[in-house]
């Protein structure tokens, strides 16, 4: 059975379908996730996303927050990461310039591309 968390404002912007919602516990108005957190689970369907009755399904729950929990969202590092992916990448560097260039500095960033 789905979970609906209904929120009394606008929903961020950035949260979408397919994003994970997690919860914290509050203790007297202060947000500390950095001690407990749990996964609520994958958001499956947003309502009203910019009205004051904003709401969010979630199937399967995996918990259940309590009131005045704050609750949080991350993306899916598999759909959301940048970067170029591959085996391997292939650069020809050229300099039409008559003119003396000097190269300072090449780097590349690598991102996991398929298991």
């Amino acid at each position: 059975m789905a979970l609906t968390l209904t929120f009394n404002h606008p929903l961020n912007i950035s949260v979408n379908i397919g994003d994970v919602a997690f919860h914290a516990p509050t203790s007297t108005n202060v947000y500390d996730i950095s001690t407990a957190y749990y996964t609520i689970g994958v958001i499956i369907d947003i309502i009203d996303r910019d009205t004051n009755l904003s709401k969010i399904v979630i199937d399967p729950p995996l918990s259940t927050p309590a009131i005045g929990n704050f609750i949080f969202f991350a993306k899916s590092n598999q759909v959301n990461s940048s970067g170029l992916k591959g085996y391997y990448a292939e650069v020809k560097m050229e300099n039409d310039s008559n003119k003396k260039a000097e190269l300072f500095s090449v780097g590349a960033d690598i991102q996991q591309s398929s298991k």
